[in-house]
């Protein structure tokens, strides 16, 4: 992908048009931003790199909310989690489900991602209470002058549907619009890709793969991609060469998912793959993978360093878990999970590779004109900033970081620097991404009072990942990356599978644990206990996870115990 649009950028793009290139979310914005500055691509000047909600706030609805007269808070503000909560409770509260948000927000936003149209019988006809908690919940946001996420890209569809002049508006702006992980991306952008594309003048280039659908929980349908393939005009490209996984490791991918795909590796290294399984249940595991497994690793594979090793887990619990093993191990980890101490948010990001040049870190140090067209497009927040406003933008943030390029400066003080010299921008960017804003303030406090204490500039840019520290990610984070060594724990059944899960829910962990297998280019362990735990304290000895089994069926695992 990053190939394709490099040389559409070099040969067909003329100013002012840019190419919009969009995906699910920031972990895979970083590894498209990272591929395409390795090919030399300068992305502020020809691309807009982001999420599909950012593009839809940016480009789509700010531009034309009044034009489809729209009756939205001025300015356009995005509600902090917090917010979000408070109203939807509220809402909840109001008709009388009275559950707690957390464990009814997934059906909430399903809803709302899967009924675009609430003038079609069937946006009540399904279920009118549902749709009566989401219309109080965007009622009670609107009062506090706050738009979410799923609002982003639903008024989009919207303005896009009703006004053919921002339609062709942001197709003349935008000439190539570029999706990766198409089909996670559910049907409100399927949408926006007709409207665009089909209705419009856009041209599409579109990257996925149906068989890495794992985000059903949010109105995801892989199905979308394959009907897109088969629209009349477009050309579909089924790659079959797989360049990071050996054989074995294809091979063992296609039984995973149940079908024959056909891949072929083109690695001489056929790869490996080996099961542990651990009698202590999911804390075991958890420790072993860090004081016996990843060593193991280590010494088996000479020259492999931890930055290339991951290991990847269901939820949260497992990361707490790996997290401590790590620390009692002394063992340096990067965390991705949402029980990580702070959010890696685009900011977060940005700051833990502007740290990484400040240190000096050589292997690692990005590229110098990349952090500032980085920090340009955070406060342009993704849209083009106009030309002399940019320009004094750039000058300002390359100051802050020659005048504070100093390693062992704490990093509370170098936070605190960063914040004063631009409290203005940092004020315009919480309308638009609070989030990013207060994981910033979040981020000084750990440095100030929390785990973070003590540390310095240098410290806190190995926090980012390095090639000497080791990966723990869930296995929905996972997706876009790849390592050399993939551990995986948690593979009981009654995890993955979840107990008592629809067809449907068995699919999509089916495609989660695929997801979670290609990852790895040389080598794969699969980590179980053979039983579960309820919240009451009682066992379930299920097995390892059904998956897994199907894997050890064929032989095609080396099978060690405790």
């Amino acid at each position: 992908m990053a190939v394709k649009l490099a040389r559409i950028a070099e040969e067909e793009l003329e100013p002012p048009h840019r190419i919009a290139c969009l995906t699910y979310n920031n972990e895979c914005v970083s590894e498209i931003r990272k591929r395409l500055v390795a090919v030399g691509v300068r992305l502020e000047e020809r691309f807009y790199l982001g999420t599909v909600h950012s593009f839809c706030l940016s480009e789509i609805v700010r531009p034309f909310a009044r034009l489809a007269g729209l009756r939205l808070p001025s300015p356009v503000r995005v509600a902090p989690e917090h917010i979000q909560e408070k109203c939807m409770q509220a809402a909840i509260n109001r008709f009388g489900r009275g559950q707690d948000v957390a464990w009814f927000r997934p059906e909430i936003d399903c809803y709302r991602r899967t009924h675009l149209n609430r003038d079609r019988p069937d946006w009540r006809g399904e279920d009118s209470s549902l749709a009566s908690i989401i219309e109080e919940y965007e009622r009670l946001l609107r009062a506090d002058g706050f738009v979410d996420f799923d609002d982003m890209v639903l008024l989009a569809v919207q303005i896009l549907e009703k006004h053919h002049v921002a339609r062709r508006a942001v197709s003349a702006k935008y000439p190539t619009i570029a999706v990766d992980e198409y089909q996670d991306l559910g049907l409100p952008l399927h949408r926006i890709v007709e409207l665009l594309c089909f209705q419009s003048a856009s041209r599409l280039f579109a990257v996925g793969d149906p068989d890495q659908s794992i985000y059903g929980f949010t109105g995801a349908r892989p199905e979308m991609l394959l009907e897109l393939s088969r629209r009349i005009g477009v050309t579909p490209v089924r790659l079959k060469k797989n360049y990071r996984s050996g054989q074995s490791i294809l091979a063992a991918a296609e039984v995973a998912l149940g079908e024959s795909r056909g891949y072929t590796g083109e690695k001489k290294d056929v790869g490996r793959l080996e099961a542990r399984q651990c009698i202590g249940g999911i804390e075991e595991q958890c420790s072993a993978a860090i004081r016996e497994i990843v060593p193991a690793l280590m010494r088996l594979h000479p020259g492999l360093r931890l930055g290339n090793v991951a290991i990847l887990y269901p939820s949260k619990k497992e990361g707490e878990y790996l997290a401590e093993a790590c620390r009692a191990s002394s063992v340096p980890f990067v965390r991705n999970d949402r029980g990580s101490p702070y959010s890696r948010t685009r900011l977060i990001r940005w700051l833990e590779d502007a740290a990484a040049w400040v240190a000096g870190r050589t292997l690692m140090t990005p590229r110098w004109e990349d952090l500032l067209d980085r920090w340009v497009s955070l406060c342009g927040h993704g849209g083009r900033l106009e030309h002399q406003k940019a320009i004094a933008l750039r000058q300002r943030v390359a100051r802050f970081l020659w005048r504070n390029r100093m390693p062992g400066m704490p990093l509370c003080e170098w936070i605190a620097v960063l914040i004063e010299g631009f409290e203005a921008e940092l004020s315009e960017m919480k309308l638009n991404a609070p989030d990013d804003v207060a994981s910033l303030v979040g981020l000084k406090e750990l440095a100030l009072n929390g785990f973070l204490q003590g540390c310095t500039v240098l410290g806190f840019a190995f926090a980012g990942g390095s090639p000497d520290t080791l990966n723990l990610l869930t296995l929905h984070s996972s997706k876009g990356l790849e390592f050399e060594v993939v551990v995986m724990v948690g593979l009981d059944e009654g995890v993955i599978p979840r107990y008592k899960a629809s067809a449907r829910g068995v699919a999509e962990a089916r495609r989660l644990f695929y997801v979670g297998l290609t990852r790895a280019m040389r080598h794969v362990v699969f980590v179980y206990s053979g039983f579960t735990v309820d919240q009451w304290g009682r066992k379930h000895r299920n097995g390892p996870s059904r998956f897994v089994r199907e894997l050890l069926g064929r032989s095609l695992v080396e099978v060690r115990r405790d």
